[in-house]
């Protein structure tokens, strides 16, 4: 019989070996490579949804995550993590080990204090299903259009690369007059045949000098400025950031969470830098005694509704709720905008390949039919 026993000594896992009535015959030191870990938000919410069930149905934290243990295809350490547990340290310690999101953690911890673990881990999975919904909603809108811009993309190039030059070799042994349409067509195809590779490197290398330039911080603090002003100026561009934002919000003062330390925690948050910044200055201002609503104003951070919301959320002391109208109403608006997107993009792209397909048949039949007009 084998078995493996976490320990800090071979002491440790000996008396631990001998608690359980177990005499060990040959013990071998493992020592285990730390990695960095990926938490990724589906085994998130695997984790939160399992470890929520367990503990509001009376089953002990410890043998809840022994429970979990055999979880297959997941990233999170769950061995490592109830062994930490085992030898009495806090789920939200143990998690912390292994780069867990500090928003997480910040949770378990806040409920662990009040006794809340139940309703922690409830808030978490709710987080993280909607983080979820949100991601997979803005990948289902695209997914269509990609696709057909992509088959676009190549069934020009194969077109206009390898089917219209045998369409020439057949004009050119006829001697048919080509129009103008079908020669810049014509011309078109023979240079992508001697210059394609030319123009793929080309177009690698600008793609390379491109992401290195924008690897700096400087530039992409700059981008990042002008995409911040530029969705400011649109309330449906600013829909899922302020989706997110109010969720994360909410739920993090729900968790009894000071706002000081909550908007240290969500500063990397916002998916941009310039945000980051603002959010940055609105801490400092609310540390100088200034009021959050009037902070936010102050930088430009968010929108003239969520503001007027806060600001009666601060007068009522009721934050968490108008945070949660926040989120009602821009969810609204995002689903709004992503159907009508939907609806939109799929006519147009359809059309564009249309009108592409039709300009490449006419190139190729006007000859024909100019041949056969003359030849009457």
């Amino acid at each position: 019989m084998s078995g493996k026993v976490w320990g800090d000594s071979e002491e440790e896992v000996q008396a631990k070996l001998a608690y359980q009535s177990i005499t060990p015959i040959h013990l071998e030191c493992v020592v285990v490579k730390s990695r960095k870990q990926q938490w990724k938000a589906a085994h998130m919410i695997h984790f939160a949804y399992r470890l929520h069930m367990l503990l509001g149905a009376g089953i002990s934290l410890r043998k809840a995550l022994d429970m979990m243990v055999n979880t297959k295809g997941a990233t999170i350490p769950y061995e490592d993590i109830r062994e930490d547990v085992g030898r009495g340290m806090a789920l939200s310690k143990s998690l912390s080990k292994y780069q867990c999101p500090i928003i997480v953690t910040t949770i378990l911890e806040a409920g662990e204090a009040s006794g809340t673990l139940v309703e922690s881990l409830g808030m978490i999975q709710s987080m993280y299903e909607e983080e979820h919904r949100l991601r997979q909603q803005l990948v289902s809108a695209i997914t269509y259009p990609s696709f057909l811009v992509v088959l676009m993309i190549i069934f020009v190039g194969v077109a206009v690369g390898f089917i219209l030059p045998q369409f020439k070799a057949v004009f050119e042994s006829m001697q048919i007059e080509l129009p103008p349409l079908t020669a810049a067509l014509f011309a078109g195809g023979t240079w992508l045949q001697d210059k394609g590779v030319y123009l793929l490197i080309t177009l690698l290398v600008f793609g390379m000098v491109f992401w290195k330039s924008y690897e700096r911080e400087s530039v992409k603090f700059s981008v990042h400025r002008k995409v911040w002003l530029c969705m400011a100026q649109r309330e449906w561009l600013m829909a899922y950031t302020m989706v997110r934002m109010c969720q994360i919000w909410k739920l993090l003062l729900k968790s009894g969470i000071p706002l000081l330390q909550l908007l240290d925690m969500t500063e990397s948050l916002w998916g941009n830098r310039w945000a980051s910044a603002l959010q940055k200055e609105v801490k400092t201002r609310i540390s100088q005694g200034h009021g959050f609503t009037d902070s936010l104003e102050k930088v430009q951070l968010g929108t003239s509704f969520l503001w007027d919301l806060l600001r009666i959320g601060e007068e009522t002391g009721d934050l968490e709720s108008m945070l949660d109208q926040g989120h009602a109403y821009y969810k609204g608006i995002l689903d709004r905008t992503v159907k009508r997107g939907e609806q939109l993009l799929e006519p147009i792209m359809l059309s564009i390949m249309g009108s592409i397909i039709a300009l490449l048949v006419v190139a190729v039949m006007l000859p024909m039919f100019n041949s056969i007009s003359a030849i009457q």
